[in-house]
């Protein structure tokens, strides 16, 4: 019972969620609003080399990467504690910690080409 609560406490507080759209916003809010919502969808879809030596729904790893994307970028987070992260957060592998690290990586560095941004790990 404990863990399947800690198991909704951490799908609810770092699964990436779609925004809701309120009736105040103007329409190019909306239009940029849209346009996030897609280059979010673009890069979750993504097929990243050696993503199959994550175990688990693809799209769940995803998410929780995407969401420290900015703490690797500003350095305040290692490649190494990413993957701690992500076991923290019943994220499990099938190959060795030099293997997976490697899906990471490049899926960091679609990221950052996606959004515009130099990422040097």
């Amino acid at each position: 019972m404990l863990i399947e609560s800690a198991r909704q406490h951490i799908l609810q507080h770092h699964t990436v969620k779609a925004e809701t759209e309120p009736s105040d916003m103007t329409t190019e809010e909306k239009i940029a609003m849209k346009k996030r919502q897609e280059r979010k969808e673009k890069i979750l879809n993504h097929k990243v080399d050696g993503e199959m030596y994550i175990n688990g729904n693809p799209r769940k790893w995803k998410e929780l990467v995407l969401y420290k994307f900015n703490a690797v970028y500003r350095k305040e987070m290692t490649l190494e504690q990413l993957l701690e992260y992500l076991k923290r957060n019943n994220i499990t592998f099938n190959q060795s910690k030099k293997l997976v690290i490697y899906p990471i990586r490049e899926f960091l560095l679609y990221i950052a080409k996606e959004v515009g941004k130099d990422l040097n790990i």
